[in-house]
């Protein structure tokens, strides 16, 4: 591949997010065999203007904006950015990210905008070019831009807490006394969540915004970070899945027992029915995991089992929030529908149908 520039070299430190952005395009190009060059940015202009050799021999410019921050409001503003200086330079025009969820995607594209993530992602379209596929494996383990502790175990308390209410007032003392988090930790994902378009204060009160665009980013969070938990295969005896959640309902409340509540198919059935089910998942206490498990198991009498397990002991990822908004249903203790909605998202079998079932009730709420 012939990588060339031309006129003035933009400048650019190493990791920064404009020279990161045009090392992606740069590799994208080469495993596409396609001549690849980069342009100097007229002022006032989009941070990065490069060109690849399209159908014909034809050089096709792309108009870059570079955004930082992977949510929707930045990002939407990065694309208008984009669309209009794409417009004078007669290019494609494109948001440079970190990376890029689902949410993202399908916006850009709404938008006629084009991506081009360091997680690998690529969508760009325009006349003589279309590139729409993900690269394997990310070269950039992200260098810059923030990362995505919004979704990590302590400050998803946050955001199950305001999932949970229409609007409140937002106390950062009080926050962090019902949450059991630092202040600190409260103000900051507040400001994060403002910065990020998800907080909106109206009349005094507080409310989340975008509330699809924020289950697009968790989902997408907790499927690269979730997909992999530890796991106790057993076999309970009972004649199918329904006498498997009766004998569960008998031990309900029992206060030698460790924290627990049912997840996953089992979970949402009560919730939500949708799909048959043969397996009983059960998130047990990630905190006591080695004693909670033969201590349930021998409750119950379970019998550890390679195949035909009908009963699956489950250590949550998330070891502080799991349980939050922990309820009763029929005698069994179920997770929140967003931890519900959350689990059946990496969940193989027929999960993803279930996961938006119970998204749509989330966002009916």
């Amino acid at each position: 591949m012939n990588t060339q520039e031309d006129n003035v070299l933009i400048p650019m430190m190493l990791h920064s997010p404009k020279a990161a952005i045009a090392e992606q395009l740069q590799h994208m190009a080469s495993d596409a065999g396609l001549d690849y060059r980069l342009r100097h940015a007229p002022a006032p202009g989009p941070d990065l203007v490069v060109e690849v050799q399209g159908h014909g021999d034809e050089w096709v410019p792309i108009a870059i904006e570079v955004c930082a921050n992977p949510r929707r409001a930045p990002v939407r503003e990065a694309a208008e950015r984009a669309k209009s200086v794409a417009k004078r330079l007669d290019a494609i025009p494109a948001v440079g990210l970190p990376r890029v969820g689902p949410g993202l995607k399908r916006l850009l594209r709404e938008l006629g905008v084009g991506y081009v993530s360091l997680d690998g992602q690529i969508y760009l379209k325009g006349p003589g070019l279309l590139i729409d596929r993900e690269v394997p494996g990310s070269r950039h383990k992200l260098p810059w831009g923030q990362s995505s502790n919004l979704f990590a175990d302590k400050s998803s308390l946050l955001l199950r807490y305001l999932f949970n209410r229409p609007s409140v007032s937002l106390g950062v003392v009080e926050l962090s006394d019902e949450l059991g988090i630092s202040p600190g930790l409260v103000s900051r994902l507040a400001s994060r969540l403002r910065s990020d378009g998800y907080l909106v204060e109206e009349n005094g009160l507080t409310r989340l915004s975008d509330r699809e665009a924020l289950l697009d980013d968790w989902q997408d969070f907790y499927r690269r970070r979730a997909r992999r938990q530890k796991e106790q295969r057993s076999y309970l005896h009972a004649r199918d899945s329904a006498a498997v959640m009766q004998q569960l309902a008998v031990v309900a409340g029992e206060q030698n027992l460790p924290l627990w509540g049912l997840s996953f198919q089992a979970g949402a059935s009560l919730v939500a029915p949708y799909a048959f089910f043969s397996e009983v998942h059960v998130l047990l206490d990630p905190m006591s995991w080695d004693r909670a498990v033969p201590t349930f198991c021998g409750r119950l009498g379970l019998e550890p089992v390679r195949r035909e397990a009908n009963v699956v002991l489950v250590q949550p990822y998330y070891k502080h929030s799991w349980h939050y908004g922990l309820r009763e249903i029929d005698g069994l203790p179920v997770v929140s529908d967003l931890q519900l909605f959350l689990d059946l998202s990496v969940y193989p079998r027929r999960g993803a149908e279930q996961a938006s079932r119970i998204r749509e009730g989330l966002l009916a709420a």
